[in-house]
């Protein structure tokens, strides 16, 4: 399925589960929302900080348009990976780059930064996109078996290389969100 699209949509009540039907290919509902991010304080990372909104994420046929008020983003890393069933926590990690390093981000995220999180024990799956509607620009999605990963030894170090560090500074509105199962 190359060229995978993911809809993101909050919602501030529990909405209806959608067909799976036409371009929708999966749908996860999660609850939860934005978390502390960032800090290398493992027990700060990952916590609310925010009220608790309800997430649906699809996975969509790579020509699909974004339904009303959703965030469309399109698969750059790996491509091809849908969204796993039965992960027990999902990080999304949003953000702008300065266009001056824009090439270099992207290498940076593809060689470095994405193959040294899927390693994370509890990663269950990592992918990476840019933004079509809504923004900022970037986006990463990881499935993870709970949410130890984000916090572990590990996560941090891949998350303190010096090449992240060089283009830390050029990145800008930064979002991370932290969300659980929401079949109840």
């Amino acid at each position: 399925m190359p060229g995978l699209r993911l809809s993101l949509v909050l919602h501030d009540t529990k909405p209806a589960a959608p067909d799976i039907t036409g371009p929708r290919l999966t749908a996860q509902l999660w609850r939860g929302g934005a978390a502390v991010g960032g800090t290398l304080d493992p027990a700060q990372r990952g916590q609310p900080a925010g009220p608790a909104r309800w997430c649906l994420l699809s996975d969509l046929a790579g020509d699909a348009t974004a339904p009303d008020g959703a965030w469309l983003l399109q698969q750059i890393n790996p491509g091809d990976a849908g969204s796993p069933d039965g992960a027990a926590a999902l990080l999304v990690v949003a953000m702008d780059i300065a266009d001056a390093v824009d090439d270099e981000f992207n290498d940076w995220y593809d060689t470095e930064h994405m193959p040294l999180l899927r390693a994370v024990p509890g990663v269950i799956c990592a992918r990476r996109y840019r933004t079509l509607h809504g923004s900022p620009r970037y986006a990463a999605v990881y499935h993870l078996d709970n949410t130890n990963p984000y916090a572990s030894l590990p996560w941090r170090q891949a998350d303190q290389t010096p090449w992240l560090g060089r283009l830390r500074r050029f990145q800008s509105n930064r979002h991370y969100s932290m969300f659980y199962p929401g079949a109840a």
